[in-house]
């Protein structure tokens, strides 16, 4: 009969060390599951693929080249002054990008896409040719800007970062010129 005892000695131990009726108080309720999980995961960052990349940033490229030639035709003074710089930044950054499409059996377009198209024919048709274009700049500087830097730290193919870390800076400075 002792191992009856002591296993209801044992249960009735358990039963009192797991009530608690000895203060009156209820146990602090246990945290949710959900509190206790680590925080999500930062979505994962998406690498663009360089056929991509190479296809915007071409494009840009050679609408830079188009409009600063408009420019230099219809501007004037600050106007002028950018499209010079522009020119001189987009050439560079147009022979480095046909340099890489080489090895990387990618070959910029010579046609440019309809936006692109509509933004010259405005240059070219515009009473307020300096206020448009220098808008204009401003505009897809900025998209250069952020598609270069995206890339440049993100991008698909080990021959395109390295242009694109150069097209970032400058861009920047072709920014920076113009109040930006």
């Amino acid at each position: 009969m002792k191992p009856a005892i002591l296993s209801g000695g044992a249960a009735l131990i358990a039963l009192l060390a797991s009530s608690s009726c000895s203060t009156g108080e209820t146990p602090p309720a246990r945290p949710a599951a959900a509190a206790i999980r680590p925080p999500p995961a930062a979505p994962a960052i998406v690498a663009m693929p360089s056929s991509l990349y190479f296809r915007q940033a071409t494009a840009i490229d050679l609408f830079q080249l188009r409009a600063a030639d408009i420019a230099l035709q219809r501007g004037s003074g600050s106007a002028r002054s950018f499209a010079l710089e522009s020119r001189r930044q987009h050439q560079a950054i147009s022979a480095q990008m046909a340099f890489a499409g080489r090895y990387l059996d990618m070959l910029p377009s010579r046609d440019l896409p309809a936006e692109y198209q509509q933004m010259l024919a405005t240059l070219l048709s515009t009473g307020d040719f300096n206020t448009v274009y220098l808008a204009q700049q401003r505009r897809i500087g900025e998209r250069a800007l952020k598609l270069h830097s995206d890339y440049s730290k993100t991008g698909d193919s080990p021959t395109l970062r390295p242009v694109a870390k150069f097209a970032v800076s400058a861009i920047a400075s072709e920014l920076r010129l113009l109040g930006l």
